[in-house]
């Protein structure tokens, strides 16, 4: 057994007190939430025997970034990750006996097979009801002499119509126990992202009762309702390709990949990630886009990472930022995205218009968790409003 010595949040404490048969963890952005679940996770996994832990994301796409980062960060946090066992191709680190195993819902060979002690669904409200009671089944592995086999969920209480709510805590079928968390459960949280979220007050009292308070809430007024998410997308060769760059370093850096075809625009998300310099942005974009020729639309505002890019030998333009007019021209396409870009896919089922102090609802979005809907109007607007313009010759008589 390995003795640790950490520093725990409330978060931890209450998740570690709790022999609920699920805890249900709803927060605000940035509570801390993941990261004490991981911690959690971690140090059940050193000092137990013969432990499974099943980490799960709804797509294989986004584990990388979720749940790999955030237990690779608490092995370093805790010096101990050289003691850990990583097989990067199956995905699961393995300390003696016991295992933690990250896997998703489109990956089912990984988890079907085994039964698990833990079991904790990342950003749950990805899941459906069905997926998780499917996945629930599983739960079942000989559990500790001193800890209930449990199953642990992590989320943005965006809507109280969620299963979570309606399904789970409504319904008083489940043994669980409901935690709730916000930005002043974390004491790391940098200041810019704090004041961001105590804004949200002053634009929108849903979407702070969400994102700042971790309180269950009702999204209204929603911007876009013309997509649909589907699941392959079409050959390059018979689209019209093109891209859109939203710029960021504290906040994601986001790149969308888009196409026209058949009155239909198809969208994907090749790049959505925190603390990118334009040289990572640079590598990562030769990487993902295989013919520089397609035109990309970038944040105006960064002339001079837009003029490094093209000097790469990208096909880049500053996009056209307009607002208001790009949502109007976006909300009458047809939009068809790709089922692994969930960031797309969770902010456009959140992006909404703010309310005045009346409570009227304006004509302007929340500015909030929009760099992947960013990069998609660049795109679309930037690329498209010039086929919509009238050509008109004007003749002197």
């Amino acid at each position: 057994m390995i003795n640790i010595e950490i520093k725990p949040t409330e978060i931890f404490k209450k998740n570690y007190l709790s022999n609920a048969q699920i805890l249900i963890n709803r927060g605000g952005a940035g509570s801390s939430k993941s990261y004490s679940i991981a911690q959690l996770l971690t140090i059940i996994f050193l000092q137990a025997e013969q432990v499974k832990i099943l980490a799960l994301r709804k797509s294989s796409a986004y584990i990388q970034h979720s749940l790999d980062e955030v237990f690779k960060e608490v092995f370093d946090q805790f010096g101990i990750r050289h003691l850990i066992t990583e097989n990067k191709t199956k995905r699961f680190f393995k300390y003696n006996k016991n295992i933690i195993q990250l896997s998703s819902v489109d990956d089912p060979e990984k988890y079907k097979s085994s039964k698990w002690n833990y079991i904790w669904f990342e950003e749950t409200t990805e899941f459906s009801f069905h997926e998780f009671k499917t996945i629930a089944l599983r739960n079942r592995a000989q559990s500790l002499p001193n800890r209930p086999n449990q199953i642990i969920f992590t989320f943005n209480p965006t809507s109280e119509l969620s299963w979570i709510k309606t399904m789970i805590i409504d319904s008083n079928k489940y043994d669980y126990k409901e935690i709730n968390s916000s930005y002043k459960d974390n004491p790391y949280l940098e200041e810019f992202y704090i004041n961001s979220l105590i804004a949200l007050e002053q634009q929108d009292i849903n979407f702070y009762r969400i994102y700042t308070l971790g309180e269950w809430g009702i999204l209204e007024n929603i911007v876009y309702n013309n997509w649909q998410i589907i699941d392959d997308l079409p050959k390059d060769n018979n689209s019209d390709v093109f891209y859109g760059l939203d710029f960021g370093y504290n906040n994601p850096s986001s790149l969308v990949k888009l196409s026209s075809i058949d009155s239909n625009i198809y969208a994907s998300v090749l790049i959505y990630e925190s603390k990118l310099t334009n040289i990572d942005l640079i590598e990562k974009m030769n990487q993902l886009i295989p013919n520089k020729n397609h035109p990309i639309y970038a944040d105006s505002a960064e002339p001079q990472r837009i003029e490094e890019i093209h000097r790469d030998g990208f096909n880049i333009h500053p996009a056209d930022k307009s607002v208001k007019d790009g949502i109007d021209f976006v909300k009458r396409q047809t939009l068809k995205i790709h089922k692994e870009s969930l960031n797309l896919i969770k902010e456009l089922q959140t992006y909404s218009y703010r309310k005045n102090k009346l409570g009227q609802v304006i004509d302007e979005p929340i500015k909030f968790n929009d760099h992947a809907l960013d990069a998609l109007r660049y795109g679309i607007f930037s690329h498209l409003i010039k086929k919509y313009e009238p050509n008109i010759t004007w003749i002197t008589l």
